[in-house]
């Protein structure tokens, strides 16, 4: 953030351009009062500022300027406008109610599909008979927390879904339940599958 903050800071466009500095100005300066006992005032820079529509810098009026004392060649010409995408991309598709139900029932049938299969994983360990093939799940096997930890996919396949029911892409919105309903199927095949190799 205050990165952002910095980049949007320095991006701002200068008011007026400063003079240079008085180090570079010193030796000039001497010169100038050995040469000369009284040097000619050295005039003020010209303000400059953007106006809007404009990436060019233009040139501001002084107070004692007049229109006409001014060449209308120092104008540059306006430039271009750019193009930019706007802010808001369209409406937001706001789920139906109907579709919010299937989307908790899917919630709730996950996540009991995952804990079926964390059940029969841990039965089979514990029984001498079977042991855990996933290398991330492996760890948390023996214990407990496998409970915990198997729960994450299916967390995992319920945002995306969420995701997925108010996305802009019409068919994305369309196919909203495959993430919870392929995690569901993949944890009742796991679960089934260590119950069949139960003696």
């Amino acid at each position: 953030m205050l990165l952002t903050l910095v980049l949007l800071l320095a991006s701002a466009p200068q008011t007026d351009v400063k003079a240079a500095p008085e180090k570079s100005k010193a030796p000039a300066v001497e010169a100038a009062k050995d040469s000369k006992p009284e040097a000619a005032p050295v005039p003020a820079p010209e303000e400059v500022s953007y106006l809007p529509g404009q990436l060019t810098p233009v040139a501001l009026a002084r107070a004692g300027d007049t229109p006409a004392s001014k060449s209308n060649d120092a104008q540059p010409d306006p430039a271009p406008a750019i193009p930019f995408a706007p802010a808001i991309r369209g409406p937001i598709e706001i789920p139906s109610p109907a579709q919010r139900r299937t989307w908790y029932a899917l919630t709730i049938v996950s996540s009991g599909a995952a804990t079926f299969d964390a059940w029969t994983t841990r039965r089979a360990i514990t029984q001498g008979y079977g042991r855990e093939m996933n290398p991330t799940l492996r760890p948390f096997a023996g214990n407990a927390g496998l409970y915990a930890v198997i729960q994450a996919s299916p967390l995992l396949m319920d945002y995306v879904g969420r995701r997925m029911m108010t996305s802009r892409y019409r068919l994305v919105r369309k196919m909203w339940w495959l993430p919870q309903s392929a995690g569901t199927a993949v944890s009742v095949v796991s679960g089934a599958h260590n119950l069949a190799i139960a003696p």
